[in-house]
Parts: structure tokens; C-alpha cells; sequence
């Protein structure tokens, strides 16, 4: 018991010296001041002489080691009060100097300076790479699939590859509950005289497509857009957009490395869905019936 004593008040008497040398005034010159200031370090070195010529053994070998190991967790502690105190000052100084211009807008300021240190740390988990044909074919199914109220692709071509029947009644099983679909897609050649075959098969089931929504009274949904175009992007609701290197609408199993990037920012995916709309708006294909048989009038000829 007097060991477990002596030892419980060197931790005790190291503690409180530290905590008289933190509270000590600085601006005092005293002799009296700087033995308060230096008291942790008297504390300790008394101990330790008093260790080394009272004990013997593993006694004193145990209780220098308590000494120092009190020490440095007093040290800690006291540089983390310190650490706080400083930003506390400056906190308190920027605000003095605040008021002292008599800035209205100094809480404004403040609030920014919080609310961009926060979109820093979110931004790197609202953007990230999808890597491959397969992985994209499935972002845009499940875009469609899960959308609850509209969705955007544009796409250099449009194919059969894509367009096909099960991609049709996708589509249309949407658009009658009531989610607008936006498909954008044409690409001017320059070296081609000649559209290809696959890209006029493709024309043939957006067309199908069109009327086929017709028939189902849901085609007020159904927004199709031809313009020459080599720019790729799906937008679903004002959840996300993804943009790269797939064209949505033709490709289906590339050999090629494809790459495209989501992004889960509202705001950015509102902004993508109308500059993208404000682009195609002018070239949207119309539906017409003549003599009960319902086609569609393409923007330049087919």
C-alpha cells in the first residue's frame, strides 16, 4: 500500500504542476512567475532524484518509468489545449477584426467557407469511372428501368443492335407510366456518301418505336431527335448523368475500350438534361397519320 501511495501521488503531484505551468501568466517576470512557469519540470526532476537515491531494484526501475510515461501524457495534453487555445484565439481575433470594420456579412462568410470545405469532401463520392461496354449497356438499361421521370441519351448513331425489341418494350411499358423519354442521335459523315445499311435498320426501329407508342396512347411522352451529333450522354431524373466515350443508342459489344463518367450532383444533372434539350429541341421528329397509317417525318429525308 505505501508503494501503490507514493506512486499514485507522483502521478498526481506531475499532473498538477503541469496544469500550474499551463495556467501561469507569461506576462510576469517575477522570480516567484518563473518557478510557477518551470513548476513541471522542478516536479519531475525531483522525483527522479528522488527515485534514483530512495529505491533500488525493480522498484525504482518501475517507478522511473511511471515518471516519464506521466510526463509525456501530461505533455500531450497539455500542446492539445494549447493547439485549441490557438485556434480559439485566432477565431476570436478574426472576429474582433470582423466587427471592427463592421461587416454585416462576416456569419455569410463564415457559412461559405464551411459549406465549400464540406462540398470538397463530398465531391470525390459524386463522381466516379464505369469501365466497359457490358457495365454501361446495364447503367442505361437500369436508367430506364428505374427512372420515375424522365430520361435523355444522345448517341452519334442509332442501331438495330440496340434498338431492338426488348430495348422497344422497355420503352414503352415506361412511357405509359408516364416517364418521358428523350433520345437524341445522327452523325454527319465526312468521308461516307452513303447512309449504312445498319444505321437505316436502326432509323427503322426508331420508328417503330415511335408508332408503337402511338398505338399505346403514350407517345405525348416520347421525345426523338435526329442532328448531326458525336457527343454521348444519359441523364436520369435530376439523380445523375454519365458522359464518355459510348454511343448509347449503337453500341452494344464493342471490342473497344469505353469509358464514361457519372455524376450524382442534382444540380449538374438538371443543368445537363437542358443544355442538352436546348441543343436538340429544333430537330425533333414529328408523327403523322395518313389515311389511318401512322409515320414519322424525318428531320431530313429518309
Amino acid at each position: 500500500m505505501t508503494a501503490l501511495f507514493w506512486q499514485s501521488l507522483i502521478a498526481i503531484s506531475i499532473g498538477i504542476a503541469f496544469y500550474i505551468s499551463y495556467i501561469t501568466k507569461k506576462n510576469t517576470a517575477s522570480f516567484t512567475n518563473k518557478i510557477w512557469k518551470n513548476a513541471h519540470i522542478l516536479t519531475i526532476t525531483g522525483w527522479l532524484l528522488w527515485t534514483l537515491f530512495v529505491l533500488t531494484g525493480p522498484l525504482m526501475n518501475f517507478q522511473m518509468s511511471l515518471i516519464l510515461v506521466v510526463a509525456a501524457t501530461s505533455v500531450f495534453i497539455i500542446n492539445s489545449i494549447k493547439s485549441r487555445d490557438k485556434t480559439v484565439s485566432k477565431l476570436k481575433a478574426a472576429i474582433k477584426d470582423a466587427k471592427n470594420m463592421g461587416n454585416p456579412n462576416f456569419d455569410e462568410a463564415v457559412f461559405r467557407e464551411q459549406a465549400k470545405e464540406d462540398a470538397e469532401l463530398n465531391f470525390i463520392s459524386k463522381i466516379h469511372p464505369i469501365d466497359g461496354v457490358r457495365n454501361l449497356k446495364y447503367e442505361m438499361y437500369e436508367a430506364i428501368r428505374s427512372a420515375s421521370n424522365r430520361v435523355l441519351l444522345m448517341s452519334g448513331w442509332a442501331s438495330e443492335y440496340v434498338i431492338d425489341e426488348t430495348f422497344i418494350d422497355l420503352c414503352v411499358a415506361k412511357l405509359s407510366n408516364g416517364v418521358k423519354l428523350h433520345f437524341g442521335f445522327g452523325y454527319n459523315s465526312s468521308s461516307a456518301k452513303r447512309m449504312p445499311q445498319w444505321e437505316k435498320r436502326g432509323r427503322a426501329q426508331m420508328e417503330k418505336l415511335m408508332i408503337k407508342a402511338l398505338d399505346k396512347g403514350c407517345d405525348e411522352n416520347l421525345y426523338v431527335y435526329e442532328f448531326n451529333n458525336h457527343y454521348k450522354s444519359l441523364v436520369k431524373d435530376s439523380e445523375y448523368f454519365v458522359t464518355g466515350s459510348i454511343n448509347w443508342l449503337s453500341n452494344r459489344q464493342g471490342k473497344n475500350f469505353e469509358r464514361a463518367w457519372k455524376t450524382e450532383i442534382s444540380a449538374l444533372a438538371d443543368r445537363e438534361f437542358y443544355d442538352c434539350i436546348g441543343i436538340m429541341k429544333p430537330k425533333r421528329l414529328e408523327l403523322q397519320r395518313k389515311l389511318l397509317k401512322a409515320s414519322v417525318k424525318w428531320s431530313d429525308g429518309n
